[in-house]
């Protein structure tokens, strides 16, 4: 369970550094399009071995709305997008307040998108990594 709270911190800080003053990322600029079902499986995850293979499928129709809303409460934290490309987003944040640095990569990888994260806090260095494939659109609840 601690595994999938991870898949989703690191998808929700991503979201929330690029909700927050970062231009959108070349890469995504096709996200509205893709919003819906993302499968996202655990490729590797520093301290957590049994982690890897994990995969959950998360809707994203709403994830960006829920990013900018939270943009209001203060994170302490800047985030600056160091490159920018077709194919490649990197993005480095810092958060001084929890003495904490981290760096995001995205790729493209075919149909899917490889997030690499690398954190670093009092705590050690830590590092993820998750590909994600879109799977469509969102499945309604069936009618009751």
């Amino acid at each position: 369970m601690r595994t999938t709270a991870a898949v989703f911190a690191t998808l929700a800080f991503a979201t929330a550094a690029f909700a927050q003053e970062l231009p959108l990322p070349k890469m995504l600029k096709d996200a509205e399009r893709q919003k819906g079902r993302w499968q996202m499986e655990m490729l590797e995850s520093s301290g957590r071995p049994r982690a890897r293979g994990m995969t959950i499928t998360v809707c994203t129709d709403n994830l960006m709305d829920q990013a900018r809303r939270d943009k209001a409460k203060a994170s302490g934290c800047t985030h600056k997008l160091v490159k920018d490309t077709a194919d490649e987003a990197v993005v480095e944040s810092e958060c001084k307040d929890k003495q904490r640095t981290s760096t995001i990569t995205l790729k493209r990888d075919g149909a899917s998108i490889l997030m690499s994260m690398e954190r670093s806090d009092p705590g050690g260095v830590r590092s993820t990594k998750i590909r994600s494939t879109h799977l469509g659109p969102c499945r309604e609840d069936p009618p009751q």
